[in-house]
């Protein structure tokens, strides 16, 4: 079975270790304290400030071409004969997230897996590795299998604009993924969690809302106060996201061969 220790997306579950590395890392390179590292995307170390966090440059959108080549790879994996496009965007590093939603007749489109990392990847090889890694190595599903692909739907999202926020409000919701980082008042623990940008408008959440659940995902249970809300700090970051799904990923896989 195909397995690998890397952070998901869901919007509800607590946040793994794993990010904090991974985000850690990113924090280094983009100019922050000397950091350690989700998809539990969540907890971020004790030691590190993200007070420090520079802005990412981004010159490249996601595009279909990607979801192409995400589909081509898992399709890959359950047949040897499948090919694969060799990508004609550039192999520039980025964080990054995949993830599968499965189509549903009633319109409301079920998580089929995601994992990402906020560690910059090359793209070519990080798309190519998430595709697998979101279909076959999100504990929280069983592994995509055969039969279920035509019922896909692939997204892949680029993450950049990592910005520190004034306070814990200073985001856009549906424009902004956000990470905060606080001081459990209860017994001094550094805790830290993350939503990409699109939960917060798949769950229908305002602010607030979005915030005691991220308070919640980081691991606290206590009471949610104005003055631990103001103690927050928060880095807020955006994301180009591209979604396709099957039939449409088969036209356009098409498209692109008649072009070569």
């Amino acid at each position: 079975m195909y397995r690998s220790h890397l952070p998901t997306c869901d919007s509800l579950l607590a946040p793994s270790r794993e990010l904090l590395a991974l985000y850690g890392y990113l924090l280094g390179m983009l100019g922050g304290r000397d950091l350690r590292q989700k998809n539990e995307p969540g907890k971020l170390e004790e030691t590190n400030d993200p007070s420090n966090l520079t802005c990412q440059a981004f010159n490249m959108a996601a595009t279909k071409e990607m979801v192409v080549y995400v589909f081509d790879n898992l399709l890959r994996y359950f047949d040897k004969e499948q090919h694969i496009i060799s990508p004609s965007f550039e192999n520039d590093s980025y964080p990054l997230f995949v993830s599968y939603h499965k189509i549903k007749s009633n319109g409301h489109n079920q998580l089929r897996g995601c994992k990402g990392s906020f560690r910059a990847h090359p793209l070519h090889s990080g798309l190519a590795d998430f595709a697998l890694n979101s279909a076959f190595d999100d504990n929280r599903f069983s592994p995509v299998d055969p039969s279920e692909v035509q019922q896909l739907e692939a997204s892949v999202n680029l993450l950049f604009q990592f910005e520190n926020a004034r306070d814990a409000y200073d985001w856009e919701v549906g424009v902004h993924g956000i990470i905060i980082d606080f001081s459990d008042p209860n017994n001094g623990k550094h805790r830290n969690a993350t939503y990409l940008p699109h939960v917060t408008i798949e769950q229908g959440w305002d602010h607030d809302q979005a915030l005691e659940s991220l308070i919640r995902k980081a691991g606290y249970n206590g009471k949610v106060t104005p003055s631990l809300i103001a103690s927050i700090k928060l880095t807020r970051y955006q994301s180009s996201e591209t979604s396709m799904g099957y039939e449409d990923y088969l036209l356009y896989k098409d498209h692109l061969l008649k072009k070569t």
